[in-house]
């Protein structure tokens, strides 16, 4: 117990000493979370790497007021103070901690002869993400790595490190039954679909993550959001309760409605409030039209209509855009490219305010247009790495970037024509621009 207390005395005494703004405890709060799911995976693989072995190693591979301590240590105050030093500064001391007080937790942890390498693992995914993250959140840069970071550390609690715990006071482990691949496809995956574009679409549409302390600057309505109006809290309480029915579990159910409960009384609350106070009469609207917990089979009505500009001079985005329009999307205007008021266009092109998209990404905002089975399909092109590798993919079997079409108002070929023509604006000879290489 004594392990735990130190870092957690010397954490209060840190926040006591410097002023814990809002920003600066979110800036704890992520790089411990991110310390605890790293640290627990990292530390699970110790004894079968021969980095070092622990006795009474309980769940995780590490007793558990070591692991928080470790946690406090090397998440909860470097991250406070993330913007005070240099990160190459706290790489180095958290690496001298570790090399003069791990040997004085012999015969508890005894180190083997390869302990550097884990050391070096650690530091590298487990210690240096959280510190950025935690440097991100407090300076407010680079939304995509906060959020990211943020995602990856409650999605590790939500489907191991609460499953395992509770399991293992039940006295199970936990491990895959039969149900796992039906559920995993029909809950667990489309859930975790959901709640990972709802934090891709705060840090892309709003400037922010899901953490209270570091919340979107601008209302976000769009992506998940224009179907269900918390796809966060639905998508972990679908995820736990998942995990309950994979593992079995009574008490993960429970959990699982706990978290559901608390969630609800928190907007009730507090988050209501907070965004109202912040966001006007902007999110009363949104709230009247999308009350909690409750999906829209079309997306939610918008205030202007979002473009899509497509080069209707190639015959496969032609073929594409008729595909667009048989799907009957609301509030999108399909726009031939030769009237995009910008730099050349080389891949398709979305745009609604000041937000802009292309490529595979643009297709994806595109289908937000259409339902909410669609949609879901297009969200996995927004997932982190998805959707850059399969753009590149497209490059590859030939639908990258193309030359451009000169035409201004090119005619619309193939069957259909009326339909496609009712939903595509083409410019005439005095509004057009003389390019539009743009293609998927």
């Amino acid at each position: 117990m004594g392990i735990a207390l130190v870092p957690t005395l010397a954490f209060i005494i840190v926040v006591g000493t410097v002023s814990p703004s809002r920003r600066r405890m979110g800036a704890a709060v992520v790089a411990a979370g991110w310390s605890l799911v790293s640290q627990a995976a990292l530390s699970s693989l110790a004894g079968k790497a021969g980095w070092w072995v622990v006795v009474d190693a309980g769940v995780f591979g590490i007793p558990g007021d070591i692991l928080f301590g470790w946690v406090m240590a090397w998440g909860a105050i470097p991250g406070f103070l993330a913007d005070r030093l240099h990160p190459v500064w706290w790489v180095l001391g958290a690496l001298t901690l570790d090399v003069v007080f791990l040997p004085v937790l012999y015969p508890v942890i005894v180190m083997g002869p390869s302990w550097i390498a884990g050391e070096a693992l650690l530091l590298i995914f487990s210690f240096l993400p959280g510190l950025l993250a935690a440097r991100w959140t407090i300076q407010g840069r680079f939304p995509a790595g906060r959020a990211l970071i943020q995602a990856l550390a409650f999605g590790g609690l939500l489907v191991w490190i609460v499953p395992a715990a509770v399991l293992a006071r039940e006295g199970r482990t936990l491990t895959p039954g039969p149900l796992w691949p039906i559920l995993a496809g029909l809950v667990l995956v489309p859930a975790s679909l959901l709640g990972m574009t709802a934090v891709s679409e705060f840090a892309r549409r709003g400037d922010g993550t899901p953490l209270p302390m570091d919340p979107p600057t601008r209302l976000v309505t769009s992506g998940p959001y224009s179907f269900v109006s918390n796809p966060m809290q639905v998508s972990g309480t679908l995820v736990l309760l998942g995990m309950a029915a994979v593992a079995g579990s009574w008490y993960l159910m429970l959990g699982a409605l706990v978290a559901l409960g608390f969630s609800a009384g928190y907007a009730a609350l507090f988050e209501n409030q907070e965004l109202e106070d912040r966001f006007g009469v902007t999110w009363k609207r949104y709230r009247k039209a999308m009350p909690p917990f409750r999906f829209r089979y079309s997306p939610l009505p918008r205030s202007a209509p979002a473009t899509l500009y497509i080069d209707l001079g190639c015959d496969d985005c032609t073929q594409l855009a008729r595909f667009l329009t048989g799907l009957r999307p609301s509030d999108l205007e399909l726009v031939h490219a030769a009237r995009y008021q910008g730099p050349p266009l080389q891949r398709l092109r979305y745009t609604d305010g000041d937000f802009e998209a292309s490529g595979l990404m643009a297709l994806s905002y595109a289908l937000d247009h259409t339902n909410l089975v669609v949609a879901m399909a297009g969200w996995v092109l927004r997932l982190p790495g998805i959707g850059n590798t399969l753009q590149l993919l497209a490059d590859a079997v030939g639908f990258g970037p193309r030359n451009r079409s000169d035409d201004p108002a090119p005619r619309i070929p193939g069957d259909g024509v009326e339909d496609l023509a009712a939903h595509v604006v083409v410019g005439g000879p005095e509004t057009c621009r003389p390019h539009s290489d743009n293609h998927t």
